[in-house]
């Protein structure tokens, strides 16, 4: 929420700066045409535009740079992001109010649970991405154009977790602590995890 808040304050900074820029770059026309057809108009009409002009185009800094600062911290965590040959694209889990569920996902027609894993990350193998995964609401209508303006990829790359027991094990990204099976494999997969965590 106060994400939200934060970006409609700087929507409406944009808008507010914008306009006073257009504003004052009309008065500094109007008072160079009066200046052309031979009128001496009062130096005062210049200056305050030329000083609101420069206000105006550093407040309008504000949104801009901070827009640019956000598209290129996400064009940098995109390139973690490995796209499945596949081309699978699943999605995670909604809750009852319609938010996003990390904790679930379908994929085969089979739902996918979390599974808690204390070990390193490292220690596991992992395959070939399978598929990526997102959040339906982030295909909706606002969701969409806010990802294409601050060039966010919110999708995540779905691997599976190469092990001897022929278990279906996946994770989310290459640096995760989060396991995910078949919610009928959760108790097998959780002694597994225990045991290779030691």
């Amino acid at each position: 929420m106060v994400a939200l808040a934060f970006f409609l304050i700087l929507v409406v900074l944009f808008f507010v700066a914008l306009f006073f820029i257009i504003l004052n770059v009309i008065f500094i026309i109007i008072w160079k045409l009066k200046k052309r057809k031979g009128k001496n108009p009062k130096k005062r009409y210049i200056v305050i535009p030329i000083i609101f002009l420069i206000i105006s185009l550093l407040v309008e800094l504000i949104p801009v740079g901070w827009v640019g600062l956000m598209r290129a911290g996400n064009k940098r965590n995109s390139k973690d992001v490995v796209m499945a040959e596949s081309g699978e694209v699943v999605y995670w889990g909604e809750l009852a109010n319609g938010d996003t569920a990390v904790d679930n996902f379908k994929m085969y027609n089979m739902t996918y649970v979390e599974v808690p894993y204390s070990g390193s990350s490292n220690t596991l193998k992992l395959g070939k991405p399978v598929a990526n995964i997102k959040s339906k609401a982030n295909e909706e209508g606002l969701n969409r154009i806010v990802g294409a303006l601050f060039a966010s990829n919110f999708t995540s790359t779905v691997y599976p977790v190469i092990n001897d027991k022929d278990l279906e094990i996946y994770t989310i990204g290459r640096n995760t602590n989060t396991i995910y099976c078949p919610e009928n494999e959760k108790n097998m997969v959780l002694a597994y995890l225990k045991e290779i965590s030691h």
